[in-house]
């Protein structure tokens, strides 16, 4: 499990020990006892280990989660459906609409992802329609 997952043992017993991601089906009993994860559990973990892998800390994934859990009610938008961006400090999840994200670090204050190929496209497009000059080209444009 620890290999499918891909964290160490110590990093499953803190992680267990802390709160953060605890073992549903059977939970340890003392030392030298084996914790029993769901499938749910281990998609936690993996999500948990490629969110670190990608900058986020700990604390960070936890205060995500917490606002999650405060915020969002039951059923909402269960977390094996949500999509987590990140930039390595802070944490975004989609929402239902697409160009919407959620920053879970600053108290759910709403992102705009704007989508800037697509906006190069229906430039591109409406200009296409109309006669360019000699020499105008498209190449390189650069925003800013």
């Amino acid at each position: 499990m620890i290999r499918l997952v891909g964290i160490t043992y110590r990093q499953l017993d803190y992680w267990d020990r802390s709160g953060f991601i605890k073992p549903t089906l059977v939970e340890a009993n003392g030392q030298g006892t084996e914790r029993l994860y769901s499938f749910r559990d281990l998609v936690c973990l993996k999500a948990a280990k490629r969110l670190k892998e990608s900058g986020v800390s700990l604390q960070k994934i936890r205060k995500s989660l917490a606002y999650l859990h405060k915020y969002l009610p039951d059923g909402t938008l269960p977390l094996a459906e949500m999509v987590f961006l990140t930039d390595g400090q802070t944490l975004f999840v989609l929402t239902t609409d697409p160009i919407i994200m959620v920053d879970t670090l600053r108290r759910g204050q709403l992102v705009w992802n704007v989508n800037i190929g697509q906006l190069f496209n229906e430039v591109y497009k409406q200009m296409s329609h109309r006669q360019k000059p000699e020499g105008q080209t498209v190449e390189g444009l650069s925003c800013g």
